[in-house]
């Protein structure tokens, strides 16, 4: 990943609410953390953002078999 865009990750997810277990983030919700560590929107840091949310959820659940 682009180290632009893991920098502005770093802003983001502090400010994202932690998900219920197994539930998928909706692009509204990221667009408004991203406002919130005073960002842009931007379709790449969107994306990035779900996969690493994602992947944290799998890790909590104990992986995909």
């Amino acid at each position: 990943m682009i180290p632009r865009v893991n920098r502005q990750m770093e802003q983001v997810l502090p400010k994202f609410e932690t998900l219920e277990k197994g539930r998928r983030v909706e692009t509204a919700e990221l667009e408004k953390a991203i406002e919130a560590a005073g960002l842009e929107h931007d379709k790449v840091l969107i994306d990035a953002l779900k996969e690493r949310l994602e992947q944290e959820t799998d890790d909590q659940d104990g992986g995909t078999p």
